[in-house]
């Protein structure tokens, strides 16, 4: 997958057009658009679709979340390029990073705040 198009602006640029959509309902783009929107959740352009679901849900974003579901672990994963580039950058067992995203463990809060430093380029 290509990192360049799993950046943070464009989970942001989704989360912004999501709360934009919740907000003013079909008043804000298309209906065709809004199922365009949430059609991107999985593929290359992942961080906008997710970014975009969080958003219509008026949920904290991720780089502020309380992660505690299995789903914001993949989701994570996804905005650094994987499960196999999470566990690379976190200098871990793909095995283990499958494990967090099928729900037979959960990361630590460390860990998950590592994924988020990666995913959302903070310090």
């Amino acid at each position: 997958m290509d990192e360049a198009l799993l950046h943070p602006s464009d989970y942001s640029r989704g989360y912004i057009r999501g709360m934009r959509r919740q907000r003013y309902g079909s008043a804000f783009g298309t209906d065709a658009e809004h199922e365009r929107y949430l059609a991107m959740r999985e593929g290359q352009r992942a961080a906008i679709g997710i970014g975009y679901a969080h958003g219509l849900a008026a949920a904290d974003p991720l780089w502020r979340a309380e992660i505690t579901t299995v789903d914001q672990i993949r989701e994570l994963c996804e905005l650094v390029g994987g499960q196999s580039e999470a566990a690379r950058l976190l200098g871990i067992a793909d095995r283990t990073v499958r494990r967090w995203c099928s729900g037979a463990r959960m990361p630590d809060a460390d860990v998950v705040d590592k994924i988020r430093r990666e995913a959302f380029d903070t310090d």
